[in-house]
């Protein structure tokens, strides 16, 4: 189709660090899209710490969209938390 995105088949990871998966496990809880982890960046010591995630979204609707998004979840007192001005579509 003329102007759309053709995803590559992605594999997603096989593993991560504990504290990113525990971290990952946030994004579960959004409503609407579902998302498959495909890359984990790394961490930020900031107020508590960021993870960077690179992830496929898919948004459940009738055409199911893909986009690859980047999400970041800070963690502070044991808590994590979606940084909603972190959460970028990146391409799609």
């Amino acid at each position: 189709m003329l102007g759309s995105i053709q995803f590559e088949e992605l594999k997603g990871l096989t593993s991560m660090p504990q504290k990113a998966a525990s971290a990952w496990a946030k994004v579960d809880e959004i409503v609407g899209a579902d998302y498959k982890p495909l890359l984990y960046c790394g961490r930020q010591l900031v107020r508590g710490t960021n993870h960077l995630f690179i992830a496929e979204q898919t948004i459940m609707s009738i055409t199911q969209e893909k986009r690859i998004v980047a999400i970041v979840i800070n963690e502070f007192n044991g808590n994590f938390e979606i940084v909603p001005d972190k959460f970028h579509v990146i391409f799609g």
